[in-house]
């Protein structure tokens, strides 16, 4: 019997395991009683006691064949850095893999700054819960917008990086179209010259197209480190890799719960009732942060 919630990390390769680290440790300090599950592949060496549950996991194994075409030889052969697409497909296939029923799925480059319990309630109504993409990145093989999503400009970007589901999500073949639409933009990019990848245009795709019902998180629940964004009560979850961590940077965005405006450019946070009033992110970690966060666009 699966447990009834959790939260689940995926590491395809052992730099992940270790930027995993502060945000497990987060997790353990605003939800101390929260499970955290962890799938990896056999090459990781996973800290004792780090995670409640691991699951190991050999990519070749689980690399399907989709309408008669052997998946592993196209990430293979694929002109895309392959170690990063495997990464993307190994995300994928790890959401499938939950031991929870409701599950909050968070990239290993976030940290949880407040309680999420929250989204699991959500999960009780939605199948899936994720975050806005504040930015658009391109992608030459993206599936192209079909004339659907071309007439109904409201279909939204989501950034991948948290995702919420229920089990429902996983017994309605949410996942397994999603690696479908990554595999088929991943054979198209075999005959580009240059390709680049983003998952976004088939994420787009793949919540036009299921039944799963979906609800969009505001900002203070995926909050990239790197955008402006318009902040009320605490931010929950921080996507990035400020250049001065994680945990420096979401101390500071939660020094205070006013209403708030976080400026990345210029590392400050503005009171959105008296736009004069200013916190600097270089005064408060007294270093030489502003710059470094400014040029990381992250």
């Amino acid at each position: 019997m699966k447990n009834e919630y959790g939260i689940l990390l995926s590491a395809y390769g052992q730099k992940y395991i270790e930027e995993s680290k502060v945000l497990v440790k987060s997790i353990r300090k605003h939800m101390p009683s929260l499970d955290v599950a962890l799938v990896t592949d056999g090459s990781t060496e996973v800290p004792e006691g780090l995670y409640d549950h691991v699951r190991r996991v050999n990519l070749e194994d689980i690399i399907p064949s989709i309408d008669g075409v052997e998946c592993a030889e196209i990430i293979s052969k694929s002109s895309i850095h392959t170690p990063k697409m495997k990464g993307f497909f190994f995300k994928i296939k790890s959401m499938s893999l939950s031991p929870f029923s409701r599950t909050l799925f968070l990239d290993t480059d976030t940290i949880i700054g407040h309680p999420v319990n929250d989204v699991f309630h959500l999960l009780e109504k939605y199948d899936v819960v994720v975050g806005y993409a504040p930015t658009k990145t391109p992608s030459s093989i993206g599936l192209k917008p079909i004339n659907e999503i071309e007439k109904h400009a409201a279909v939204p970007r989501i950034n991948t990086g948290v995702v919420g589901f229920s089990e429902s999500a996983v017994c309605d073949g949410f996942f397994s179209e999603w690696e479908k639409l990554l595999i088929s933009g991943l054979n198209r990019g075999m005959h580009i010259s240059r390709p680049k990848y983003s998952d976004q245009a088939e994420f787009r795709r793949l919540i036009w197209n299921q039944k799963s019902s979906l609800f969009v998180l505001p900002v203070e629940y995926h909050l990239r480190s790197g955008n402006t964004a318009v902040l009320e009560g605490p931010v929950r979850i921080l996507h990035g890799r400020p250049s001065g961590g994680r945990e420096k940077l979401i101390d500071f965005l939660n020094s205070t719960e006013e209403n708030r405006i976080w400026i990345a450019s210029e590392g400050m946070l503005k009171s959105s009732d008296d736009y004069n009033v200013t916190h600097s992110y270089t005064s408060y970690s007294n270093s030489s942060m502003l710059g470094s966060i400014a040029s990381a666009g992250i």
